[in-house]
């Protein structure tokens, strides 16, 4: 019930006018980890952004190469200088993890820097005032998301960050902002100022209302028993008597003015979306007066925290145009493929595969649209009659064949191939088979080809993280690639993503 209540309190605010202003379009509020992980990946296209907006953001402090700069003067500390972090060298100061960048970026370093600062000589002119390496960074909120996550990838390419990785709790948060959404303090401070009672003056406002606008249902005493009340069924409220359950939304200030905003739908409560905010504030507070004590709910902490990220979210964006939304989609698609080949992970080869075998599977059942070798082909039309479908298949690189056996499997037999007719019955191929398919295709050249691993069988019989070893003349040396969280593995991917086994990438080359 109170996430429905809240999902309304934004309706609330936004005809309103707002119980405080809505946070702009930039904010990233709830995005889902879905999102959150797809923008953690640090792509080309994303870098190729990201310098872009360093430039225009932040060479100014950090120089234009990242080198960090001496003297810097900050308009949030007069009287201060600064050294900027060098980021060729990546001195982070409070950690070089992705999240942790973005956070820097996005949310300051006040906290981190607050306490360490050096004393300033209150005697001593401005050029003489001590440097220090941590300056109270800007908060680049104005920008979207999806920028700030471009810098954080640009920033990280220009020094050895490979080894710099999040802590849990800065993971852990991440993924609840992702999930909830983020309170704007202002925002915050707003809502816990109006759901707090004003005094005698806004109560017997609210009294005035009351009895010009509620009466005739809910009764004088508010007890439902108004002159209308007999004739309206499910009948009005009953605040004196009524228990908490009984409540559509709850006996809390912001359950009941959402209720007076919106009304009940199904009932005969109307929306009062009509009277201004104060009024409004003096009906809800009115009306909880008369709502016995062991009913009445506060508006806590936490309620006031949920209502506050329900008005921090950003602001729904306008429709495009759909020629402009396809060409957006088909630009994107380079991008998201280096996305998904990264989220698969190495290619984890069971030691007891046979390639050679796996040649002959891939020759009978998946040459014909793959083509030799995995090289593509153009295929079309698709189909016994009109309208033909004409499919453009991708080249298969080994980098398709990321993760185990089973999920090389998975991701074949759930996607296209279980959606297009007359295609390969890759699902009825046995585990012998999908091993030996999933060996061979991680021979064929291309991206991936470096990172191929085969499984240890004591690995291999525990189902625990391989340590693996390199592919027959593969990649000798090479490490496998980190390991995606399990919440990552095992989806199932659109139809462009299919490897190997039959099934036409979809998708046309950029």
């Amino acid at each position: 019930m109170k996430d429905e209540t809240l999902a309304k309190i934004l309706k609330v605010a936004l005809i309103v006018g707002g119980i405080s202003a809505v946070a702009p379009m930039v904010s990233a509020q709830g995005i889902g980890v879905r999102e959150l992980q797809k923008m953690m990946v640090p792509t080309p296209q994303k870098i190729e952004r990201g310098e872009t907006l360093y430039e225009q953001n932040c060479a100014a402090c950090h120089g234009e190469k990242g080198q960090g700069m001496a003297n810097v003067k900050l308009a949030d500390a007069p009287g201060k200088t600064f050294q900027t972090t060098d980021l060729t060298e990546a001195n982070y100061r409070y950690g070089g993890g992705p999240l942790q960048v973005y956070n820097a970026i996005t949310y300051g370093l006040e906290e981190a820097v607050a306490g360490q600062q050096p004393a300033a000589d209150a005697q001593a002119p401005a050029a003489q005032q001590p440097t220090t390496q941590a300056p109270p960074h800007p908060k680049f909120q104005h920008l979207p998301y999806q920028s700030r996550w471009d810098i954080v990838h640009y920033v990280r390419s220009l020094g050895p960050t490979g080894e710099m990785t999040d802590p849990t709790a800065v993971v852990e948060k991440a993924r609840e902002r992702a999930v909830k959404g983020v309170c704007d303090e202002e925002i915050k401070a707003s809502i816990a100022d109006k759901v707090a009672p004003k005094g005698q003056e806004q109560l017997d406002k609210g009294a005035e209302l009351y009895a010009q606008q509620c009466v005739s249902c809910h009764g004088e005493k508010g007890a439902g028993d108004g002159p209308a009340a007999g004739a309206l069924q499910p009948p009005p409220r009953n605040f004196v008597g009524a228990k908490r359950e009984d409540y559509t939304n709850s006996p809390s200030p912001l359950g009941i003015f959402n209720t007076l905003q919106q009304g009940i739908e199904g009932t005969s409560m109307a929306s009062y979306a009509n009277l201004s905010e104060d009024e409004l504030w003096a009906l809800t507070h009115y009306t909880l007066s008369i709502v016995p004590d062991d009913v009445e709910i506060e508006a806590g902490e936490e309620q006031i925290v949920d209502a506050c990220r329900a008005l921090s979210a950003p602001e729904k964006p306008e429709a495009i145009p759909v020629d402009v939304a396809m060409k957006a989609l088909i630009k994107d698609q380079v991008e998201e493929r280096v996305i998904r080949l990264t989220e698969y992970g190495a290619p984890r080869i069971n030691p007891a595969a046979d390639p050679q075998a796996g040649q002959d599977l891939y020759v009978e059942n998946c040459v014909s649209c793959h083509g030799v070798a995995g090289a593509g082909r153009l295929k079309g039309p698709y189909g016994a009659q009109p309208p033909y479908f004409y499919m453009k298949i991708d080249r298969l690189v080994p980098a398709m064949a990321g993760g185990s056996t089973e999920e090389f499997a998975e991701r074949s037999y759930a996607g296209v191939h279980a959606t297009l007719p007359s295609m390969t019955p890759a699902s009825m191929l046995s585990k012998k088979e999908w091993r030996d398919l999933h060996a061979y295709v991680a021979t064929f050249d291309g991206e991936g080809k470096d990172q191929v691993i085969v499984e240890s069988p004591e690995a291999t019989d525990q189902g625990a993280t391989p340590e693996g070893a390199p592919a027959a003349g593969e990649g000798q040396g090479q490490q496998p690639a980190p390991q995606q969280p399990a919440d990552q593995q095992g989806q199932q991917q659109p139809a462009e993503q299919q490897p190997a086994g039959g099934a036409p990438q979809g998708t046309p080359d950029q």
